[in-house]
């Protein structure tokens, strides 16, 4: 302060000069004591034209010529002029010293509870799955005991498929009359002819039989079948021709065999055998499979159109086709099954 006040501020007068040194401000903060100099000193240097304002964060001071009293914030810029902006660098130096503080101790909170999150996450995880599977074990105790008692709201699992080679067949329109039903057990033999049972063991899986008609029954001989209502599904399926099996068992009663129309034509119709037609093997007409249970209800599909319907029409139309022939029987439904 004393410094300041002994200076001599350019263009300034001996009068203006003596009133300055002699001042002596109320009490109050250290801004204070320098409105005055700085006032004069911006006014007899010119600097004084126009509303001068200074902001630093707690107000703007106008021109010392409207209020002297509110001239404090000059002081600021003043000092930093007069040291060459050491203060200010010093400032500056101080607030990155906090910033760069507090930076440091917020990353250290930040990864010490981050630390102590993904821990407790992994332990709650492994929690929870140790606690899911005892629930599933749980829950199939439960159910065992369930079927075992024989309680009605118990819900037994599917049943095991094994190798595929059991299938069970739900016929429908038995007799011709719509609501009469029969179910027939198919035993497949892969030993009979293994690209065969292939094929049957894909339509299967593929829903291929849910829905086909039985078009062509000739009494005393075969019911056959195997062309699917969709006209886009039974397209596909035919596109891929099989390789033929060579015949390694008799077309007896009870016997499964595909139909073809030459070597390399099997696709999906097939034929079941309602009397001995062993003079189909020299035909290369390969079974393979048998009806296990059942047969009683392929002797009650419906005979009446016998060989009527055209093949080619319900291959081209389907379904759409096959409403002209109400009473014919169909699969239902055709699924593996285990014993």
């Amino acid at each position: 302060r004393t410094q300041l006040i002994n200076t001599t501020l350019p263009n300034e007068t001996p009068k203006t000069r003596s009133r300055r040194r002699g001042y002596r401000p109320r009490a109050g903060s250290l801004a204070r004591e320098f409105v005055l100099i700085l006032s004069e000193h911006n006014h007899y240097s010119g600097r004084s034209s126009g509303r001068v304002g200074w902001e630093i964060g707690f107000g703007i001071v106008k021109d010392p010529k409207e209020r002297r009293a509110d001239l404090e914030l000059p002081m600021i810029a003043s000092i930093m002029k007069g040291n060459k902006g050491q203060a200010a660098r010093k400032a500056i130096l101080q607030q990155l010293a906090i910033a760069l503080l507090a930076t440091l101790i917020v990353v250290v909170t930040v990864k010490r509870l981050g630390k102590s999150n993904w821990h407790a996450s992994s332990l709650r995880s492994e929690e929870h799955n140790h606690e899911s599977k005892a629930a599933v074990a749980n829950l199939a105790d439960i159910t065992s005991a369930e079927r075992e008692r024989g309680k009605a709201a118990a819900v037994s699992p599917p049943a095991p498929v094994g190798d595929k080679t059991l299938v069970k067949i739900v016929f429908g329109n038995l007799d011709g009359e719509v609501g009469k039903e029969g179910e027939v057990i198919v035993r497949l033999k892969p030993e009979w002819a293994p690209l065969g049972v292939k094929r049957i063991q894909e339509l299967v899986e593929t829903k291929f039989w849910d829905g086909c008609r039985a078009f062509r029954v000739v009494p005393r001989f075969v019911v056959q079948l195997g062309i699917n209502g969709d006209p886009h599904v039974q397209k596909k399926w035919r596109e891929k021709p099989l390789k033929d099996d060579p015949v390694k068992a008799s077309n007896t009663r009870g016997t499964i065999t595909f139909a073809m129309a030459g070597p390399g034509t099997r696709t999906t119709q097939i034929f079941f055998n309602t009397v001995d037609n062993s003079r189909l093997d020299r035909e290369n007409f390969a079974p393979f499979g048998e009806v296990e249970s059942g047969m009683d209800a392929i002797d009650r599909i419906y005979k009446g159109y016998t060989e009527s319907a055209d093949q080619g029409s319900i291959q081209s139309h389907g379904n759409a086709y096959l409403k002209k022939f109400p009473k014919m029987s169909y699969i239902k439904t055709a699924i593996f099954i285990s014993r």
